[in-house]
């Protein structure tokens, strides 16, 4: 037993880095499951709410710690800022994110008594105020909804849940599971039957579920081609390097046109110059006017959109477009993809990111010293609205989203919507250099899997440097190029139709009124054993 409370926060936050070993890329999804159980022994035997919050947080912090440990790879390496201001910028990150961890403890904590500690009590109690702790850390803000349970579980028999409650309802699943086998180890044999029984019960539900084809296939297979440059981040913006990614670029779509490919698509900013938004609305102003340095943009653009016409394909790339306005200081920029070639119409398509990063896309504010701070090319976007109609291209309905966007599932399924007409593929166009080769390709590749999951769609994923994949429906990894190489996926892609019961309903809308539904029936309990003993 520990003695001093300080020994339990130490193997709490032990706990959380541990954990990192189910999310990607070691994907050893019973891990977490085994750290949570641990952790809600330890609530369990927490003397108070106060110490119950320190549990929460001290494994939130051990877990952000590692887990987001690529944050300080773009602010230092890439960024250029200072070892002395990277190392806390990060450690502040992960206390953030541990602040969730705190309010979750806090709530099992403030709610727990002796008349509610059955195995079943707590471990809805737990799963409960995990979900909404998760729920807020993705919401508050601009959100941040990196390393939430669910995901560690896109390989586990939890998965089957995922068409039908999204992530946090996994997490729920995944903390209410862990609860009880945690529980059972702490009680008689007959207790220890019952719950581990529940808890398996629940995998096997999950299992089950994972059988079911919530949409199905719409029209033929179409050839697809994923490029990927690998251009570091620290030439990517250099003058003189301009020509030669172009070039390479060129070289590729040239190839995938003797291919007879249908679509092909590329990076987020793969051409990495702003082109303007008024002069895209038609094909006859799209040439460009001089030779400045945005008018090489034009230029390429125009040749992509000129070749792939002739040659019969779509194409899709990421570019930043800006919006002119009365003065430089009424200029509007967006970091956009856009349909040219085959099937593309006129005006010329356009997806605008909608959910940006900050102090990459948007600098909130009083922290304009810090960007200062870092070697990048960031500025203020505008964003694009919620729900931009899908490219229909190429024999398919492509629905975009821009780098960091695809964290936010309930925005992919509301985007996506339940017409008839929405999309029969998600496309993901990153750029994620910035964090070199740590966790964060890793890690985002897995969250592309688990909206593929949600939505029961195809996910597409074109990088800069990696995971440039091709994921099923069922979030599988059909294939990837190897990260860090210069290349071309090809694939044959089913486009699918229908909804899954995630995107009809709006799974992480349940999983809230569930869980605040269940703490709100506590916290009605424990008042009432409160007024009984006045």
């Amino acid at each position: 037993m520990l003695e001093k409370p300080y020994q339990a926060w130490l193997l709490a936050a032990l706990l959380g880095a541990i954990s990192v070993a189910g999310f990607a890329p070691l994907n050893l999804w019973p891990v977490p499951l085994m750290c949570i159980a641990a952790l809600a022994g330890l609530w369990q035997a927490a003397s108070s709410a106060g110490r119950s919050a320190a549990l929460g947080f001290a494994f939130g912090l051990g877990q952000g710690v590692v887990g987001v440990s690529w944050i300080y790879v773009s602010l230092h390496d890439y960024g250029k800022m200072p070892f002395w201001l990277a190392a806390p910028a990060t450690l502040a990150l992960a206390a953030y994110m541990a602040l969730y961890g705190g309010l979750a403890g806090w709530l099992i904590g403030r709610l727990r008594s002796s008349n509610l500690s059955g195995a079943w009590a707590q471990a809805l109690l737990m799963a409960s105020a995990w979900a909404l702790a998760e729920w807020l850390r993705g919401t508050v803000g601009t959100g941040f909804p990196w390393l939430s349970l669910g995901y560690s579980q896109i390989d586990g028999p939890l998965a089957g849940f995922g068409p039908l409650v999204g992530v946090y309802g996994m997490s729920w699943l995944a903390v209410f599971s862990s609860a009880l086998l945690g529980a059972g180890l702490q009680r008689m044999h007959a207790h220890r039957l019952w719950l581990g029984t529940a808890a398996f019960g629940v995998f096997a539900v999950g299992l089950s579920l994972g059988a079911i084809h919530w949409t199905q296939p719409d029209g033929a297979p179409i050839r697809i081609a994923l490029v990927q440059p690998n251009v570091a981040q620290d030439l990517k913006f250099i003058p003189g390097k301009f020509e030669t990614m172009m070039a390479d670029l060129q070289r590729a779509i040239k190839t995938e046109a003797a291919q007879k490919t249908a679509i092909v698509l590329l990076p987020e900013t793969a051409i990495p110059r702003l082109v303007d938004g008024a002069r895209l609305r038609s094909r006859t102003a799209f040439a460009p006017k001089s030779d400045s340095y945005n008018e090489s943009a034009h230029a390429i653009a125009t040749q992509f959109d000129t070749f792939a016409r002739n040659a019969g394909i779509a194409l899709v790339t990421g570019i930043p477009i800006i919006e002119e306005g009365a003065d430089a200081a009424s200029d509007r920029y967006a970091n956009s993809a856009i349909a040219l070639g085959k099937d593309a119409p006129e005006p010329i398509a356009r997806y605008d990111k909608h959910h940006l990063v900050p102090f990459g896309e948007m600098i909130p504010w009083g922290f304009g010293w810090f960007v200062k701070m870092m070697q990048m090319p960031l500025g203020d976007f505008t964003r694009g609205g919620l729900r931009q109609a899908p490219f229909s291209m190429g024999g398919a309905r492509i629905a975009v989203n821009i780098c960091y966007e695809d964290v936010f599932g309930e925005e992919i399924a509301y985007a996506l919507g339940n017409d008839a007409n929405n999309a029969t593929m998600l496309l993901n166009l990153s750029n994620i250099a910035w964090f070199g080769h740590s966790l964060a390709p890793h890690q985002h590749l897995q969250i592309s899997r688990l909206r593929a999951l949600e939505t029961g769609r195809p996910m597409l994923r074109a990088t800069n440097t990696g995971a440039t994949a091709v994921i099923d429906e069922k979030g599988r990894v059909a294939e990837v190029l190897p990260f860090f190489t210069q290349g071309t996926l090809r694939a044959q892609v089913q486009g699918m139709r229908g909804t899954t019961p995630y995107v009809w309903v709006g799974g992480n809308a349940v999983v809230l009124v569930v869980s605040v539904a269940v703490l709100g029936v506590f916290w009605r309990r424990r008042a009432r054993l409160a007024s009984s003993y006045e």
